[in-house]
């Protein structure tokens, strides 16, 4: 029932996380800022983010059939550190989403930059 809202939220509001560290900006206004970063590519972070999710999953599906299948067979002695193996790669793949996102909102950032309302130029210079 409030799937497709949960979605619009989803994406509408998924680059506060940069914005909030690398503007410095906080609360509501972060959201307006990823409101505002995300107005022209909602399609295009949606579709990525659900062909990341459907690739996440598969591969960490794929990754675990060996753990269900020594399991299965009774092989106990190799199944812990298969699963620590496994869920680091899953760690390292999730962490995709992050620079996925970064990536939106670096490509955003320029179009809508303002220089009065970030730290931005404390951390990196004015560029000049």
């Amino acid at each position: 029932m409030l799937v497709i809202p949960g979605l619009i939220f989803l994406v509408r509001y998924s680059l506060v996380e940069p914005v909030v560290v690398l503007e410095g900006i906080g609360g509501s206004k972060s959201l307006m800022r990823s409101n505002e970063l995300t107005k022209s590519k909602r399609w295009k972070i949606f579709k990525t983010g659900l062909v990341f999710l459907i690739a996440f999953f598969s591969i960490v599906i794929v990754m675990n059939l060996p753990l269900f299948i020594m399991e299965e067979s009774g092989l106990k002695q190799f199944d812990i550190p298969l699963a620590i193996l496994m869920d680091c790669i899953a760690d390292i793949i999730g962490a995709l989403i992050t620079i996925i996102l970064f990536l939106f909102y670096w490509e955003s950032k320029d179009k809508t930059f303002d220089k009065s309302k970030t730290s931005t130029i404390l951390l990196f210079g004015s560029g000049e």
